[in-house]
Order: structure tokens, then C-alpha cells, then sequence
């Protein structure tokens, strides 16, 4: 008897990850965040300012000029569309992430610029149709990949998020969750929540880098000497910086 020998070629995506692209490395108490239009920052007798292209809001999905991007949702799917500067549709996708039956969608972030081949991650916000307010569960941040076959909680909370930002650090992409939530005596309070995003294709944090660059500029500091003679607030080069 002859036996026969059957292959089974599995076609995969261009782009996948097997796990979650971003990984916890802190729980801050209270709401961290970068605020107003300038950062100072004292190093080797300098102020250096820090200017907002060190952050990002992580819902991007306009990457080139002259894109227009719009992204809406129902209960259960949303809808992302990108038109380029000459007005020629160039990303439409419906698409239907895999969320719990007792959840509905509330709101939707997508990035485009994160990973390679204008591949996406969505951050999916949902919340609970049986859960109430201040309850634990209450809402829900997922991540889910380009076409939503692999997605992953995130986190939890018994109020709501607020907002999510990327930032870069120590040479590495971080992304912040910043979450209202209530103590078990209903009091309520915030948390950050920091993940350091890494994907399986250890994506060229350069690379990254200079995407986010080509967004909001350059991730250079900018030196300034620190004036001996002067106190308060003074102005160089047109810049506000603090003396000491």
C-alpha cells in the first residue's frame, strides 16, 4: 500500500504579530501627562526644551500631507477611511473585532505609522451593557491587529480612559493610558498605565522614529546656555525657558 502524503500550506498575512505589541512596565498613581507647548529640561548647565514632537497622540491615521481621514463605529464594527491629497480613496475597511457579547464599541484609535507596509493597530475602547458605572469592567481598552483576527484586553476600568499618547524614552516607543477609575469605597482616582511597544519584526526603533518625525518634526533637544546673570522666565531665540 502506497501511502500519501498531504501538505498543508498555511498562507499568512504579510504583517502579524503572535502576541500583544505592547508590553506593561508601570502603574503610575495619578494623572501623568506632558502639558503645554515646551517641556524645560536642565542637563550639563543647559535648559533644554523639549518641544511636543516628543509625543504623539497614538490615533494616526493620516501619514502623508494632504491626507484626510475619517473613522466611525457602531456597537459591534467600525469603519476607517483615508483619501490622499489628490482625493483618491486609499484605505476603506469595515472591520469586526472579536469583543465580548455583553460589550459595545464607544470609541476606536487606529495608528498607521507604528508598523511597516501601512499596516494599523487599533486601540478599541468598549463598554459594558451589563456592567454598572464605578463597577470593575465597567470599560475595556483592547489592541487588536490590522484586519482584528488577533486582538488582546489591554486594560480595565471602573470609570473610563481618558486619553492615549505615544512617547519616546530611554530609545524606545512607549504608549500611555491615562485611566479614571473608582477605589472599592468609591472614591474616585486616576492611574497611567505605560506599555513599551515591541512587535515581532523588532521593528527599527529609528525607523519608528523617523515616521514620527516626518508627523511632528524632530526628536532633537534643543540646547540653551543657562544665563549666569538673569532669574525667572527669559526669552532666547524666541524660546520661553526657565533660569535658575
Amino acid at each position: 500500500m502506497k501511502k500519501i502524503i498531504i501538505l498543508v500550506l498555511i498562507l499568512l498575512p504579510t504583517y502579524t504579530f503572535a502576541k500583544i505589541p505592547f508590553t506593561l512596565i508601570k502603574v503610575l498613581d495619578g494623572n501623568f501627562s506632558f502639558y503645554g507647548s515646551e517641556m524645560i529640561v536642565k542637563k550639563d548647565a543647559r535648559y533644554k526644551v523639549v518641544t511636543p514632537n516628543v509625543f504623539t497622540s497614538f490615533d494616526c491615521l493620516s501619514i502623508e500631507e494632504g491626507e484626510l481621514s475619517y473613522t466611525s463605529h457602531t456597537e459591534k464594527d467600525f469603519r476607517i477611511q483615508v483619501y490622499n491629497a489628490n482625493l483618491d480613496c486609499i484605505l476603506d475597511k469595515t472591520l469586526t473585532p472579536k469583543i465580548p457579547n455583553d460589550y459595545k464599541i464607544i470609541s476606536t484609535s487606529t495608528n498607521r505609522f507604528l508598523l511597516e507596509n501601512n499596516e494599523c493597530l487599533h486601540l478599541i475602547r468598549v463598554s459594558s451593557t451589563t456592567k454598572k458605572y464605578r463597577e470593575e469592567g465597567y470599560q475595556k481598552l483592547y489592541v487588536c491587529n490590522s484586519d482584528c483576527s488577533i486582538i488582546e484586553e489591554l486594560c480595565s476600568s471602573s470609570g473610563g480612559f481618558i486619553t492615549f499618547y505615544l512617547y519616546v524614552a530611554n530609545n524606545e516607543i512607549r504608549l500611555v493610558v491615562e485611566d479614571s477609575y473608582y477605589t472599592s469605597d468609591a472614591e474616585s482616582n486616576f492611574r497611567t498605565c505605560i506599555y513599551r511597544f515591541s512587535d515581532d519584526k523588532s521593528t527599527n526603533i529609528n525607523n519608528i522614529k523617523a515616521r514620527m518625525s516626518k508627523l511632528k518634526g524632530t526628536f532633537n533637544l534643543q540646547g540653551i546656555p543657562v544665563p549666569e546673570d538673569e532669574k525667572g522666565f527669559v526669552i532666547r531665540n524666541g524660546v520661553k525657558i526657565l533660569n535658575k
